[in-house]
């Protein structure tokens, strides 16, 4: 079975110049898989604990925006790897830094049963685009 994470992240290292572009528009590429909402669903929905809509995870560690439950949005703002919103509203995502967004979309996955082959399925997203 093919690792998307592993896929999204190599084309982002290839790609670093669409890092930014991929995490505006997370759901219109693939790669866009590194950047989904810390939500169950991986999209934008209300927090189970508030009325706030959830955030990405940069949104979360920035204290723009919670996850989906309180513990997720406690572990990610503890996570000081998670690169944070900067002035212009926007993350400073760099290659070096990629595998924590693997990381914590596997745990995301775990905790709330999400298959990433199916938002892939979902968003009708090309996973060859990830081998160019």
């Amino acid at each position: 079975m093919v690792d998307l994470y592993v896929l999204s992240t190599e084309f982002l290292k290839r790609n670093p110049t669409k890092i930014l572009d991929i995490w505006d528009n997370y759901n219109q590429h693939p790669a866009g898989i590194l950047f989904r909402y810390t939500t169950p669903s991986g999209d934008s929905q209300k927090c189970a604990y508030s009325a706030d809509l959830c955030g990405d995870i940069c949104e979360v560690a920035s204290n723009e925006k919670p996850a989906y439950s309180k513990d997720i949005t406690n572990f990610i703002r503890d996570d000081c790897r998670i690169p944070t919103l900067i002035n212009n509203g926007k993350p400073r995502i760099n290659m070096n830094n990629l595998y924590v967004f693997s990381e914590w979309q596997r745990i995301m996955d775990f905790t709330w049963d999400r298959l990433p082959e199916n938002w892939i399925r979902h968003n009708k997203l090309n996973i060859g685009l990830l081998y160019s």
